[in-house]
């Protein structure tokens, strides 16, 4: 196997469960919506949606991918998330008009979900 290039999380769990990718890694934020029909269908055959932190930190582990309510993002990671007017709490400096958006450097700086 190579790697598989595919759309939408619910298109890359299918994958899996017909055989044709044996893992799925999300680099960048995906939300609830996205992927949580796909998670239950997975994890119901079997399969497991899991943080690639904990993963690393803990191989072998299948510790299940969960969304947890709280006030801030549990799942938060420095300088993985750019700041938008979508996800923080406060309007982002503003940038050059070629400048990236700012990456998030703490939790309490993005909207719960």
């Amino acid at each position: 196997g190579g790697l598989v290039r595919a759309g939408g999380a619910g298109n890359k769990a299918l994958l899996l469960l017909e055989g044709e990718a044996s893992c799925y890694i999300q680099d960048r934020g995906v939300s609830r919506w996205d992927s949580c029909a796909a998670q239950a269908v997975l994890e119901a055959h079997g399969g497991c949606f899991a943080k690639l932190a904990a993963v690393a930190a803990e191989p072998g582990s299948r510790a299940s991918y969960t969304y947890l309510a709280s006030a801030t993002n549990a799942d938060f990671e420095p300088g993985l998330a750019a700041l938008t007017p979508y996800n923080a709490r406060a309007p982002p400096p503003p940038g050059g008009a070629d400048a990236p958006p700012p990456l998030a450097t703490s939790a309490e700086q993005l909207k719960p979900y």
